[in-house]
């Protein structure tokens, strides 16, 4: 991997994109628009978002302040990206996307919003682990200057002649709240989900918002719709998230006794964050060679009124 100094020569812009070397010496990349308090910081481990602050000031993401940032564990917190598995299966938990070192291939400034864009490609260890496909997966994150908006583009590449990618994928993204209580999804009623709070059994969403802060949440709902509201507490305002071929989305949070039992996460922590996910994950999605899967994700911060 190049020097952190490398990267910053050759991908700086003066006042609004930063290479800096991170937590643990982690090399990372920040945007902060100069025209607003919006900003997001992206670390090149797992490709991980770690920060993002709308354009008023507001930082929207937790990250646990005993995540581990040795370069081989996944970080807590933030904007995890799952490829090319989901949760358990026959790769390693959710995949290996998230604990590889990517690459920072384009930074640009633009007239009205900033992005960095990482790349990560196949390799013996990938095809040792179980995954035989040849492929290349590009990430790009992309900020407004104004009000912040944060949008992330994930294209998964398969070269010609290789055998097909399978894959299932989520962005993990963990949001801050100052209290679990009074925090709401809306958009979900009606939809099927799966409990994996309850043994993975199938059940309807009857609410109209679905609570956190009361119990272990950890649902998958299938065939969401592709905007889903966050409101993150009385007073808080809310976040907006719009998706393309994420099919699905998540809602968790861990609660008391899971979390406790997190090394990387305080045990009273699960009051400050709520999980809501784009995932894909009810149909593995197959990429033939020479084709190319891509998903998008955009959240935009609503203030309250």
């Amino acid at each position: 991997m190049a020097s952190v100094e490398t990267l910053a020569a050759t991908f700086n812009y003066r006042g609004s994109i930063t290479v800096f070397t991170g937590e643990g010496g982690l090399p990372a990349v920040r945007l902060a628009s100069p025209s607003s308090a919006a900003s997001t910081t992206v670390y090149l481990h797992g490709a991980h978002v770690a920060s993002w602050t709308d354009g008023g000031g507001t930082s929207l993401l937790y990250m646990s302040p005993t995540a581990v940032y040795n370069g081989k564990k996944a970080l807590r917190g933030g904007i995890p990206l799952c490829w090319p598995q989901f949760g358990p299966g026959e790769l390693p938990q959710h995949g290996f996307a998230r604990t590889s070192a990517w690459t920072l291939t384009a930074t640009a400034d633009e007239a009205d919003a900033l992005s960095a864009t990482f790349a990560l490609g196949s390799s013996p260890d990938t095809r040792a682990a179980g995954f035989a496909a040849a492929w290349v997966l590009t990430y790009t994150v992309r900020l407004a200057k104004a009000g912040g908006a944060l949008s992330l583009r994930l294209a998964a590449a398969v070269a010609a002649g290789s055998p097909p990618a399978s894959i299932t994928a989520a962005l993990h993204t963990y949001f801050a709240i100052e209290s679990a209580a009074g925090v709401t999804v809306e958009g979900l009623c009606g939809l099927t989900y799966r409990d994996s709070a309850d043994g993975g059994r199938e059940h309807t969403e009857a609410a109209d918002a679905v609570t956190v802060g009361a119990a272990e949440v950890d649902r998958v709902y299938l065939d969401a719709p592709s905007t889903l509201t966050l409101e993150r507490g009385a007073s808080a305002g809310a976040v907006v998230m719009r998706t393309k071929d994420f099919p699905d989305a998540v809602v968790w949070n861990a609660y008391v006794d899971k979390t406790a039992a997190l090394a990387d996460k305080p045990d009273d922590d699960w009051r400050r964050y709520v999980c809501l996910e784009a995932v894909s994950v009810k149909m593995p999605v197959v990429v033939e060679g020479g084709e190319e899967w891509v998903g998008e994700v955009t959240l935009e911060s609503v203030p309250s009124e």
